[in-house]
C-alpha cells in the first residue's frame, strides 16, 4: 500500500532509523529512543514493534444530530464513488473502500512525487434510535453524506427485563 521511506538519524548512542507514517510510528521511534537510553546493557530498540500502519488513507469523519436526524459526513478525496462500499448490519454501518494509485509517467525534472493511495474500513455504532431504512448517501466533491432520519419508535422498542 503506502511506501514507507527511512532516513539514518544520528544519535548519541547509535544511529535511529525515523520511518514516515505518521503519529504511531513517531511514538514507537520515542519510545525505542527512550528504552535505549537505559542501562540494561543491551539494546531495547525494536521492543515495541507496531505494524507498518498508516493513517493517510483513513478516513476522516464527523458524525451531527440535526433536523429530527443525523448526518455523517465523511471525507474521500479521491476516491471514485464505484470503489465505495456502505453496508448495515444491526446497528454496525460499515464503510470501505480503496484509493488506488494513478498510472504516472516518469520524466526528468521531477523533485518529488508522493501519492496518498490503500484501502481503509471504518466502522460506526449507529444511535439506537436511526431508522434504518431512512438511511441516503450522496457523494459531491469528495465528501459522501450520509443522512439518517430517527425512528419516532425507537423508545417503545426498550424493554427493560427485570430480575427475578
Amino acid at each position: 500500500m503506502n511506501e514507507q521511506t527511512s532516513v539514518p538519524v544520528l544519535g548519541t548512542k547509535q544511529a535511529v532509523e525515523v520511518k514516515s507514517g505518521g503519529p504511531i510510528n513517531w511514538l514507537r521511534g520515542e519510545i525505542d529512543r527512550l528504552f535505549d537510553d537505559l542501562p540494561f546493557g543491551r539494546t531495547m530498540h525494536g521492543l515495541l514493534t507496531f505494524p507498518n500502519i498508516s493513517l493517510d488513507t483513513m478516513p476522516v469523519t464527523e458524525m451531527v444530530e440535526k433536523d429530527g436526524g443525523y448526518l455523517l459526513s465523511v471525507e474521500m478525496p479521491g476516491v471514485p464513488e464505484k470503489d465505495i462500499s456502505i453496508e448495515l448490519d444491526n446497528d454496525v454501518l460499515t464503510i470501505s473502500g480503496e484509493k488506488k494509485a494513478e498510472t504516472e509517467t516518469k520524466e526528468d525534472g521531477y523533485i518529488i512525487s508522493e501519492r496518498s493511495y490503500g484501502a481503509f474500513r471504518r466502522r460506526f455504532t449507529l444511535p439506537r434510535d436511526v431508522d434504518p431504512a431512512s438511511i441516503e448517501a450522496k457523494m459531491k466533491d469528495g465528501v459522501l453524506k450520509l443522512e439518517m432520519k430517527k425512528d419516532k419508535d425507537a423508545d417503545q422498542r426498550l424493554r427493560k427485563i427485570a430480575i427475578g
